[in-house]
């Protein structure tokens, strides 16, 4: 009697069993779909492209110079070795530099910081840097001839108390440029470079390879 039983239990779990198979199987077919299982490829995500920059031109290129093509850092994708040109003359109506302290100190005067000036040493060693990252397609605060900006501005002969230097690259406008280093929280480094209210001079560097410009912020604070 419990073997009957045992049976016939069994016999009505694979009745069952079928039926919810006949559904599934069947359903799909009579409103014009079929299910279909495949096999799930794992493809390799190929790496995100650097977003492909306008046509640069500065107003003046006030000099320039031919480079050969050397390894870029990791932390910049190479680009065709070209001409590095620096911005026109910081007076020119237009100047891109300019442009940038624009940019910059307006966001200073959202922080009641008094309004960065250029001083003549930040300015020409914020250009070489920024020669230098272009030359050497390298991102960094440390130069080629392995000085630091605090080493820099000793070898100008500039005395400071406080220093603080923003780079980039890859963004073609200053209003690009500065975007990005305030898109940070408050105490951000770039963001916070920015709106010291203790900086007082400034040097800015602008670099080309090809179409693609290299940044230098260069601010301080100068001993008494």
């Amino acid at each position: 009697m419990a073997n009957s039983l045992r049976g016939l239990g069994l016999l009505l779990v694979g009745i069952v069993i079928g039926m919810i198979i006949g559904v599934w199987w069947l359903a799909p077919r009579l409103n014009g779909t079929i299910i279909r299982f495949e096999s799930a490829s794992n493809p390799i995500a190929s790496p995100s492209a650097l977003p492909t920059l306008p046509t640069i031109t500065p107003n003046q290129a006030s000099t320039a110079s031919t480079t050969s093509p050397a390894s870029p850092s990791n932390s910049a994708s190479p680009v065709p070795s070209a001409t590095i040109q620096a911005t026109a003359s910081l007076t020119s109506s237009g100047d891109l530099k300019l442009d940038l302290l624009t940019a910059v100190n307006r966001e200073r005067q959202q922080t009641n910081c008094a309004a960065l000036v250029f001083d003549s040493r930040l300015q020409n060693i914020a250009q070489a840097h920024a020669d230098d990252m272009a030359q050497h397609q390298k991102i960094d605060h440390v130069g080629s001839d392995g000085r630091s900006y605090s080493q820099r501005l000793e070898a100008v002969g500039y005395q400071f108390i406080r220093r603080g230097e923003n780079i980039s690259a890859w963004f073609a406008t200053p209003v690009e440029v500065v975007a990005q280093w305030m898109d940070e929280p408050v105490d951000g480094p770039h963001r916070a470079n920015i709106t010291n209210c203790a900086y007082r001079h400034v040097g800015i560097g602008l670099a080309y390879v090809g179409d693609h410009p290299y940044w230098v912020l260069d601010m301080a604070e100068p001993k008494p």
